[in-house]
């Protein structure tokens, strides 16, 4: 077996047999097909091991059928994180509580109900951390690109928050400089714009901001000075301050 093949292996052996209580034998013709899969030159599994380990624990519970599939995904992911410790996983690490696991994950599935409030906690936890990275996001572009203060950016992003947090489902799906590009354009160069173009300015905005780097608000190292450059750029093609 090559390398992948062995890493893999290892730990269904080892996680099948603790959590599952499966003999090797039934492991290994489980595994066989994923195995003949990393045998082909260049071909790897998308997920970590323990993925696939979650989705047999979610797919073996009797009530499994009562969620949809978006809901069986969400609940394999929360069974990863208590399986890899919210780590990624390939080996299992020195000292790693068995125990502690199985029992963490047999209240976690005990019940239909219990996984929905599994469920419920991971949504609550996502909603909040999202909402933490999208301030974070609003804040920096507010103070590297237009100076603003701490007390202003705050007064700014209160009806924004407040609509972020009614609107979850709908802001989420774009990134968090989208929300705020208006900001970035003077009102009386909105005005004199009118809606269509405005709205194609904040997109050559948001584009001038991203450079092509989809994570660059994740960029320890993003240059800020040479964003201010090409979002000054941009807006003096609409010759701003003639438009104020």
């Amino acid at each position: 077996m090559n390398s992948y093949q062995t890493d893999y292996l290892s730990v269904w052996k080892t996680a099948f047999a603790q959590f599952l209580g499966w003999g090797e034998e039934q492991i290994l013709s489980w595994a066989k097909l994923g195995l003949e899969d990393l045998a082909i030159p260049g071909i790897v599994l998308n997920k970590p091991p323990l993925y696939y380990v979650a989705r047999e624990l979610v797919w073996s519970q009797p009530y499994c059928e009562k969620f949809s599939q978006a809901e069986r995904d969400e609940l394999i992911g929360v069974v990863l994180d208590v399986l890899s410790m919210k780590h990624t996983l390939r080996v299992f690490p020195p000292g790693y509580d068995f125990d502690k696991t199985r029992n963490t994950l047999k209240t976690l599935l005990e019940s239909e109900p219990a996984a929905r409030r599994a469920l419920g906690r991971q949504k609550k936890l996502f909603r909040q951390v999202s909402e933490e990275r999208y301030v974070r996001v609003w804040r920096e572009t507010l103070r590297h690109l237009l100076g603003w203060s701490d007390a202003r950016i705050s007064r700014n992003l209160i009806p924004l928050k407040k609509k972020f947090r009614r609107r979850f489902s709908d802001m989420i799906r774009k990134e968090p400089v989208v929300w705020i590009a208006d900001l970035l354009i003077p009102p009386a160069l909105q005005k004199r714009l009118g809606t269509t173009e405005t709205k194609s300015l904040k997109e050559k905005l948001v584009a001038a901001i991203e450079n092509g780097n989809f994570m660059w608000s994740e960029d320890e190292s993003y240059d800020w000075q040479r964003a201010r450059d090409r979002v000054h750029a941009l807006l003096a093609r609409y010759d701003v301050n003639g438009g104020s």
